[in-house]
C-alpha cells in the first residue's frame, strides 16, 4: 500500500479567509534589483516555506527548497499544514513568507510561478466500467446516470457540500443524483474513495488529478469538457516584501514550475508514495534532469 498522497484542494478554502483572490498576474512585474524592503524584517530574514500535508506537498516543498538553495537564498521549511486556516494564519503572523497553494492572492502576496498540473478534482472510474459502457467523458457519465446506470460516487464531505463540488458537477452536466448515489466521507483526501473504486465497492470516485493511485490502480479519468472543476494548478506564492528583496525569484522558479504537468507531477508523486524514494531525491533528479539548476 502506498503512502497517502493528499491533495491541495483544501487550500482553496483560503479564498474565504481574508486572503482575497485577485486577478493578479501569475508572473510579477519586474522589480528593480535590490528593491526596497519597506523596513520589513521579513524581507531580509530567511524565507520560510510552507507546503500542504501529503506526498504532493512534500514534493513541491522539496522543489522550492532546492531552487532557493541554488539561488543562494537562505530558507527553512515549516511543518506541513493540513488546513487552509493554518497557512492563512501563519502568513498573517509572518511565520510563513512563501507557500504552495492553488490560487493567486492579493493582500501583499504575489504568485511567482505556476505549474500546468491539474491537481484539482477529477471523476474517475474503473477501466472495466469505462470500457463496458463506453464512458470517456462526464457527458458520457451524465447520459449513463440519466439512463439508470449504476452510479455510486465516492467523494469527500467537502466535495458533496461546497458549491464548487457536487453542485457544480450536477449543474454543468444536468444531473440530479440522489443521496443513495453519493458516498461522502469525512476524510479530506481521496485514497479511501479511490481504493473503494478499485475494489468495486463504488462505481465512480472523486480524486486529485495528480494522485498516482490513478495510474497504479489502472483507473480512468473522465474528461471534463464543460470544465465544472477548477484545475487547481499548484502555484508558489510569496510575500511582496520578500519578492522585493529577491526579484530573481520569478525567473528562478518559472521554468521549473511550468515543467510540472499533470503527468510529470503525478509521476513524481508516485515515486515517493509507491516507490519509497525521498521527496528531496525526487526533486533533485527532476530539477537537475530538466536543467533547472544553476
Amino acid at each position: 500500500m502506498g503512502r497517502t498522497v493528499g491533495t491541495l484542494a483544501a487550500v482553496a478554502v483560503v479564498l474565504a479567509l481574508g486572503l482575497a483572490v485577485s486577478g493578479a498576474s501569475c508572473k510579477p512585474k519586474a522589480k528593480p534589483a535590490g528593491g526596497g524592503t519597506g523596513g520589513s524584517s521579513e524581507a531580509t530574514a530567511p524565507i520560510v516555506v510552507g507546503a500542504p500535508d501529503g506526498v504532493e506537498g512534500e514534493v513541491l516543498g522539496a522543489i522550492v527548497m532546492r531552487l532557493l538553495k541554488a539561488e543562494g537564498i537562505e530558507a527553512s521549511a515549516v511543518e506541513p499544514y493540513r488546513r487552509a486556516e493554518d497557512v492563512a494564519n501563519a502568513v498573517r503572523d509572518g511565520r510563513v513568507t512563501a507557500f504552495v497553494a492553488h490560487s493567486a492572492f492579493s493582500g501583499g502576496l504575489t504568485v511567482v510561478a505556476m505549474t500546468t498540473a491539474h491537481s484539482g478534482e477529477v471523476i474517475c472510474t474503473s477501466k472495466d466500467v469505462s470500457d463496458l459502457y463506453m464512458l470517456r467523458s462526464l457527458d458520457d457519465f451524465a447520459s449513463y446516470a440519466k439512463g439508470g446506470g449504476d452510479v455510486r460516487l465516492a467523494c469527500s464531505e467537502r466535495f458533496a457540500s461546497v458549491a464548487a463540488g457536487l453542485k457544480a458537477l450536477q449543474e454543468a452536466y444536468g444531473l440530479a443524483l440522489g443521496p443513495d448515489q453519493i458516498d461522502a466521507r469525512s476524510d479530506t483526501t481521496t485514497p479511501a474513495a479511490v481504493a473503494d473504486l478499485a475494489a468495486g465497492r463504488v462505481t465512480f470516485a472523486v480524486a486529485s488529478g495528480t494522485d498516482p493511485a490513478i495510474d497504479d490502480l489502472g483507473l480512468v479519468i473522465l474528461d471534463d469538457p464543460r470544465s465544472f472543476a477548477e484545475t487547481g494548478a499548484p502555484v508558489l506564492v510569496v510575500k511582496d516584501e520578500v519578492l522585493a528583496a529577491h526579484p530573481q525569484l520569478a525567473d528562478a522558479f518559472d521554468a521549473a514550475f511550468a515543467g510540472l504537468t499533470t503527468e510529470v507531477l503525478r509521476g513524481l508523486n508516485r515515486r515517493v508514495a509507491y516507490g519509497g524514494e525521498s521527496a528531496d531525491a525526487v526533486a533533485e533528479e527532476y530539477l537537475s534532469g530538466g536543467g533547472y539548476l544553476k
